[in-house]
């Protein structure tokens, strides 16, 4: 039996020693994880079985043989390994032991629609972040597979992208609205009337210095917008919405934002806030927050074009004076049949709000044009250099302080890491005990399906290297070679036995 259990143990422990070398020969490959082979002892024979104690005897342990070893399972260390810098803009290193960059299989067509219209993934999930721009301004991996992210715009057409999102919406401007997958340029009221470019309805000066000016030139959003979305649900709450919006100032300097919510003409509730316009805005995407007087909530939407600074460059000497009071703009919402609806043009501002599902929506290949479109769609800004922020945020720069965000890098993470089956080339695929990916952007909603990223942040200009431990894996090959060498002996130990009862 011997002969037997020493050429299985020897056959076993070869494996062992293919783990590490595979961990060896990876020392350089970025974002390696080394794994760990794991034995279990082999079942027995009992040649003596034990017995209780009694009141004459004592008790009997049993008497057992071993039939040797076999591979328990071969674990995967999933922790963090350094991180190097590169200098290259393209590079992405992933900064904490969880989460992973998610690429299409280049083998298939991962990205589909299904019968929700709804953008559906199957793909592989890599740590590597070694990417590259290709030809078509994709942000690929070093084997053409497309980088996926959480998009904001559809590049090639400057249009916004939108989801069905809040109960209810009074638009004042041209915005991009629709299904996600086709959105269109401009708000409409779902037959295909455009609304109207903003307008106030009225204007109306305190008696200081020249008259308010509103410049739409350099807004493509003004809405407010009835709830906001639960983190959990991703339903909207809060009123319906149908009223006018009023643009004034008050004493400390501060622009307010007024909204009377009416029903039928007979005002029901008004929200307001202020904000101070002396503060630079580096989003173009700005949400404020309108409460009334119970304690509702609704959210103002102003989308700025790229490059616009303040509040005060849209509307333009709105002035306060301690005796005649504020001068004001009022927008009209009065007309509820055209201008109401539910479809939300998505900011990253939003995906703090976004319920998991909604952000999957969003999904798709992450490309970095060389342009990018101000309001009118036929206008295009040269793109003269990109940025990828910690939070996963595409940043593209124009040549005069335009910027626009694109979105944010898609993150992925699983319950179980350690159950993903390694496909190669630095990837990973979903197994029966992974779990399901988790799809998500870094700061964005908690996806319950999969412990949270809270803690990690993307590294630009930098790569991860592998976690291998080469003193680790030489002790370890040691300790492996040694236990080959003594099974070897024990195979030609029980071989002089066998010869020495042939020559009797």
């Amino acid at each position: 039996m011997s002969l037997f259990i020493g050429a299985v143990a020897l056959t076993t422990m070869q494996e062992g020693i293919s783990v590490i070398a595979n961990n060896i020969a990876n020392i350089n490959t970025t974002a390696f994880k080394a794994s760990r082979v794991h034995y279990f002892d082999q079942t027995y024979t009992t040649k003596k079985f034990g017995s209780s104690p009694t009141t004459t005897r004592g008790g009997l342990n049993p008497g057992q043989t071993g039939t040797g070893i076999k591979i328990a399972d071969i674990s995967t260390n999933h922790t963090k390994g350094p991180i190097r810098s590169t200098g290259s803009a393209t590079d992405l290193a992933i900064n904490g032991d969880d989460g992973f960059f998610v690429v299409t299989d280049e083998l298939t067509s991962n990205l589909s629609t299904n019968s929700n219209n709804v953008n559906t993934f199957d793909g592989h999930y890599t740590r590597n972040g070694h990417f590259s721009i290709d030809a078509d301004q994709n942000l690929v991996t070093s084997d053409g597979a497309f980088v996926m992210g959480v998009m904001l715009y559809e590049p090639l057409s400057g249009r916004i992208k939108s989801v069905d999102t809040y109960q209810n919406i009074t638009y004042f401007s041209d915005q991009s609205v629709g299904d996600i997958n086709s959105p269109t340029y401009v708000a409409t009221d779902g037959i295909g009337a455009n609304l109207p470019v903003p307008v106030p309805a009225s204007v109306n000066t305190s008696g200081i210095g020249v008259a308010p000016i509103f410049n739409p030139n350099i807004l493509s959003e003004l809405s407010v917008r009835g709830g906001v979305i639960d983190r959990n649900t991703g339903i909207a709450t809060g009123p319906g919405l149908n009223g006018d919006l009023q643009i004034s100032r008050q004493a400390d300097g501060k622009m307010v934002f007024s909204f009377d919510d009416q029903n039928l003409g007979t005002p029901i509730s008004t929200f307001t806030a202020s904000f101070d316009t002396t503060q630079q805005i580096l989003d173009n995407v700005q949400t404020v927050e309108l409460s009334n007087q119970a304690g509702d909530v609704i959210q103002l939407r102003i989308r700025l074009e790229p490059g616009v600074g303040s509040f005060d460059e849209v509307f333009q000497d709105v002035n306060y004076d301690p005796v005649l009071g504020s001068d004001t703009l009022t927008f009209s919402g009065a007309d509820p049949a055209t201008q109401s609806g539910s479809a939300v043009t998505v900011a990253d501002a939003d995906l703090n709000h976004l319920s998991v599902s909604q952000i999957r929506d969003l999904v798709d290949k992450i490309k970095v044009p060389n342009f990018f479109h101000v309001q009118d769609p036929l206008l295009e800004v040269e793109t003269i250099d990109f940025s990828i922020e910690s939070d996963g945020t595409i940043n593209i720069f124009g040549p005069s302080s335009e910027n626009l965000n694109l979105g944010r890098v898609l993150v992925a993470n699983f319950t179980n890491p350690d159950g993903l089956s390694a496909k190669g080339n630095s990837r990973y695929e979903e197994s029966p005990n992974s779990g399901v990916a988790a799809l998500n952007v870094i700061g964005g909603p908690f996806n319950s399906s999969a412990p949270s990223l809270r803690g990690t942040t993307i590294v630009s200009g930098a790569l991860e290297t592998s976690n291998v431990n080469l003193a680790e894996e030489f002790a370890e090959m040691i300790q492996q070679q040694r236990g080959l060498q003594a099974q070897s002996r024990t195979i030609s130990t029980a071989d002089e036995i066998l010869q020495t009862i042939i020559n009797l």
